[in-house]
């Protein structure tokens, strides 16, 4: 491997790992029960895989040459047994709804400049409903993505107004945000949920911004 792109992976590693970084200091920020275990997801890998540690996160980044990486917003069990006393009423703080995600993308808006204005007014949205929560936005080469924490740190599941109303409010809450905090502008394909497992999607942070260009490859056409 050449210097320069020697040069060019680290660079690419760091600002990677810069992100990672951001990312689960917001976590901690909001008091999840725990940053590990946690789903990612990359260009290279078909649906979702369990690290254990950032070391172990950004192996896998790096084996995927940094593209299209994934973390998961919420912790994942830690074993089946945990899971299973999840769904009989166990521990359902371990998702609280406190990171709320939004889509904005590009092609559902006539300009660039229609899409800012957009951007501006669901900010302003978001700091008056939510009283200023310091949202991270990131750009993700088609739009914006929004990340809100919130200080939640209980389910919805144990507060009795919900109770009748639904069975999964807390899920059900960060699609309502995402439609409420947006004037229903954000992304229909894009519905937030705290598992993939039981749902078509879920909430993930996308570091486009940090590693859309792929690593170029060598003579022999074979990744480097």
């Amino acid at each position: 491997m050449s210097n320069i792109l020697y040069n060019e992976i680290n660079i690419r590693r760091q600002q990677v790992l810069k992100g990672v970084n951001i990312l689960l200091s917001l976590f901690s920020t909001v008091s999840q029960q725990r940053i590990f275990p946690r789903k990612i997801m990359t260009e290279k890998i078909r649906g979702q895989v369990t690290v254990y540690s950032i070391d172990q996160m950004m192996q896998v980044f790096e084996d995927a040459g940094f593209i299209d990486c994934r973390i998961n917003a919420y912790p994942s069990f830690l074993n089946e047994a945990e899971e299973r006393d999840y769904e009989n009423g166990i521990n359902l703080d371990i998702f609280a709804p406190n990171i709320f995600f939004i889509d904005l993308d590009q092609k559902e808006f006539p300009s660039k400049v229609e899409l800012d204005k957009a951007l501006t007014k669901i900010l302003k949205h978001i700091s008056n409903v939510l009283h200023d929560p310091k949202p991270l936005l990131l750009w993700s080469g088609n739009g914006y993505h929004i990340i809100i924490p919130v200080k939640a740190t209980e389910a919805l599941e144990h507060f009795e107004d919900f109770k009748g109303l639904s069975n999964g409010p807390s899920s059900e809450f960060l699609q309502f945000a995402k439609s409420f905090l947006s004037f229903n502008k954000a992304d229909k394909a894009n519905n937030p949920a705290f598992k993939s497992l039981l749902v078509e999607s879920s909430i993930y942070i996308q570091f486009k911004r940090y590693c859309r260009r792929k690593i170029p490859r060598s003579k022999n056409n074979s990744r480097i």
